[in-house]
């Protein structure tokens, strides 16, 4: 995650990395992808976590902020996140960017020379997009538990109207078995 500050940056700089699935090895992602074919599911790419390194050069400045030190992840995926962002760091605006960089606004140089960016739409994050999609999924999982629990009580409320209505017929036909036997006492003394 990451504050909303830097969404865009590394929305810009991640690319299609975000979501790119990390696996343990090589032989879990060839397993999946196996699976995936088997199943015509499509395509994904896949992270081998285990075959990654996370060397980073240290061609930075004292000045220079790093955007991977903005994001917070499990330590488990350094290595994963350092290749993705290696030494790209934030900066006010590209004239005097020399080194992989990137603006707020998600603005890019690289060092090889290329610069892309332009007008962003803020509230097509595909970050924002995933955690709103994370967040109806739990709430989902909420519901769902919420009305197992709700159909659990009425199963039982069902089960004890059931009982309920048993044992009134029950005392109905006791009720008319007493009053039967009653006329039929009125009838002998007639």
């Amino acid at each position: 995650t990451c504050d909303a500050v830097y969404r865009t940056a590394v929305e810009s700089v991640a690319g299609n990395s975000l979501f790119h699935v990390c696996v343990a090895d090589e032989e879990a992602a060839v397993e999946l992808m196996g699976a995936m074919y088997g199943e015509q599911l499509g395509r994904l790419t896949f992270v081998p976590v285990g075959a990654m390194s996370s060397d980073m050069s240290s061609d930075l400045t004292s000045g220079d902020i790093r955007l991977l030190d903005k994001l917070e992840f499990d330590g488990k995926f350094k290595a994963v996140m350092a290749n993705i962002f290696q030494n790209t760091v934030i900066v006010p605006d590209l004239t005097a960017a020399s080194k992989d960089a990137v603006t707020l606004t998600g603005d890019r140089q690289s060092r090889r020379g290329t610069v892309t960016g332009g007008w962003h739409d803020p509230k097509r994050s595909r970050l924002e997009a995933v955690w709103r999609l994370k967040e109806w999924r739990d709430r989902h999982h909420s519901c769902h538990h919420q009305l197992a629990a709700v159909r659990q009580k009425l199963g039982a409320l069902d089960q004890s109207m059931c009982q309920l209505t048993s044992q009134l017929h029950i005392l109905e036909r006791q009720q008319s078995a007493h009053v039967g036997a009653g006329e039929l006492q009125d009838c002998e003394r007639d």
